[in-house]
């Protein structure tokens, strides 16, 4: 392995080992210095590549959490008395070279212009294309693509334009009709053998370009992505052209790493992290396209020190003996959290009774604001106890009985755990290249372990944790990337860069998080708009429950927004 060079560390005055009003506080150990700026050197360096799962790079992480565990005496706690709990996990649906889609001298190129997709089953078709609009049936709404088309659609491929009758408002009835794979199915009702998807004004839901697992519909369905060349679709239009879809899935074998203090107490507290990155980028990446490595500093190499932090304190210190404790590092996490969703089943079997769990996402980014989010307090009346104002090191800690984002902690509610989710809340690198090491705040990240074991000391003892059935803080997920409902209304008589804001929906997303009328909205999560299709192929794609940053420009002044969808 390469030989790691020096980084520069940003701090804040060391001050806050003994700041006004943190007398109640567990005092700061200096060494901590020492070992977050070691642990984090190492584990967002280039040598790790991003530390993807099933990678090298991740096994090498997971040996270093290991050594570090059973260095402290923590004794293992996975399969048959090891460290590891094994699971299968899903490799990305490889696309074979050989697909294609074809007539006469036009052949766009493989995962560039032309896509397979989830829905496609593995079939060679020469057969006619037949246009049929934006394929929604909607006879509630005395609408249908598909009038007179049934037999017309026998033996051909249909060819769908994604968008739809006055997009791209999210607000009229027909939105409830297009869903894509919704539409593949109606059209292969009609008679389609074989669908091709395009979205030549950027205006309409786009199926996924990666993905884990194949759900076929029983016909090939490819994606026409580049808008330049759908315009030629309309020279093909009831020509025959050849559309190819080959495509394989596999799997790999996923390890979270546990370990556990036994106290001999009834009941038990989980701190977890991931400990995986995101490689060389996938699709959970906020830099499509880029290939670069992703350090994954702050998501989730921060989280991962933060458990080891306190993993040193509570396995030496007589103050903690109230509750056992599981120290759980998760793999698999992007995008789809196959191993924290694999511990949550397994945890009927543990044969240990949990209190709660706190689960670290994200917390080397503090800023100058001092800010820390405590989320998921609703999940447990036992949790409120987290919303009490510690005082310690100037930290703003803000609890929310609700939860931004799903994670580990949401997994866990599944199964009746109650937890919180503790982070510094998204920036403008997170899940970019740029998450590297030389951004973490060190002494930010102390301040927050002093905070915690603040908390985790003066915790009530002996009391039984009850999950609240009645908690719906775990955001709902959906695979339709088109059910984003900013609440923005768009001025499309603005000229010039960005978007113009008209108004924005009371109680809606983009009025909460601070935008108004007239603000011209330039970037989201960093990604440029310069008009209005940029906008919608962009917000195409993200999911409910994500949190993202527009930027914005008011009376000729730059602004943020942080807007939770």
């Amino acid at each position: 392995m390469k030989r790691f060079f020096p980084i520069v560390i940003s701090f804040f005055a060391i001050g806050a080992f003994a700041q006004d009003g943190a007398e109640t506080c567990v005092p700061l150990d200096s060494s901590m210095i020492f070992r977050f700026s070691e642990d984090i050197r190492f584990l967002a360096s280039p040598d790790l590549e991003g530390r993807a799962p099933g990678s090298n790079g991740a096994e090498l992480t997971a040996n270093y959490i290991i050594e570090k565990l059973d260095a402290l005496g923590i004794r293992p706690y996975g399969d048959y008395g090891d460290w590891h709990q094994r699971f299968t996990m899903p490799k990305p649906v490889e696309v074979s070279e050989t697909s294609h889609l074809k007539f006469g001298d036009f052949n766009p190129k493989l995962g560039k212009a032309f896509f397979a997709t989830e829905f496609s089953n593995n079939e060679t078709l020469k057969m006619r294309t037949r246009f049929i609009g934006n394929g929604i049936h909607a006879p509630e709404l005395d609408h249908s693509d598909y009038n007179w088309r049934r037999k017309r659609l026998k033996k051909r491929i249909a060819v769908i334009d994604l968008s739809y009758p006055d997009a791209p408002s999210p607000y009229i009835p027909i939105v409830e009709y297009i869903n894509v794979r919704d539409r593949v199915q109606k059209a292969i009702e009609h008679g389609a053998k074989g669908v091709i998807l395009m979205n030549p004004s950027l205006m309409g839901p786009e199926p996924a370009k990666e993905y884990d697992e194949l759900d076929t519909l029983g016909v090939p369905v490819a994606f026409l992505r580049n808008p330049k060349m759908t315009k030629k679709l309309k020279r093909w239009w009831g020509k025959k052209v050849s559309l190819k879809i080959e495509q394989s899935t596999s799997s790999t074998m996923g390890e979270n790493i546990i370990g556990f203090i036994d106290n001999s107490a009834p009941y038990t507290i989980i701190l977890s992290a991931n400990y995986d990155g995101l490689g060389k980028g996938n699709r959970a990446s906020n830099a499509p396209g880029n290939k670069q490595i992703h350090p994954s500093a702050d998501h989730n190499a921060s989280g991962v020190l933060m458990v080891l932090e306190l993993a040193k304190k509570l396995a030496n210190s007589k103050d903690y003996k109230q509750f056992n404790y599981q120290f759980v590092f998760f793999t698999g996490t992007y995008p789809e959290r196959y191993g924290s969703k694999f511990f949550a089943e397994k945890t009927i079997d543990s044969g240990l009774e949990y209190a709660f769990q706190i689960n670290f996402d994200a917390v080397g980014r503090m800023g100058d604001g001092r800010q820390l989010l405590i989320e998921g307090t609703g999940s447990s009346d036992f949790l409120h106890y987290f919303q009490k104002d510690m005082s310690c090191n100037g930290i703003i800690p803000t609890a929310t009985p609700t939860t931004s984002k799903a994670g580990a902690h949401t997994d866990l509610y599944q199964s009746k755990i109650p937890g919180i989710r503790v982070t510094t809340k998204l920036h403008q690198d997170s899940y970019k290249p740029s998450d590297d090491a030389s951004r973490i705040q060190i002494n930010g990240m102390m301040d927050i372990a002093s905070l915690m074991l603040t908390y985790l000391k003066y915790l009530p003892e002996g009391e039984h944790v009850v999950y609240d059935e009645s908690f719906e803080g775990a955001p709902k997920t959906d695979n339709d990337h088109l059910r984003i409902k900013p609440g923005i209304v768009v001025d499309y008589s603005h000229v010039g860069k960005g978007i113009k804001v008209q108004l924005t929906k009371p109680d809606m997303p983009a009025f909460k998080g601070g935008l108004h009328a007239g603000d011209i909205i330039t970037h989201i999560d960093g990604y440029e708009i310069q008009n209005k299709y940029h906008y919608m192929d962009y917000i195409t794609f993200l999911k409910p429950g994500s949190r993202v940053v527009f930027r914005y420009q008011r009376d000729g002044r730059p602004g943020n927004a942080i807007i939770d969808l």
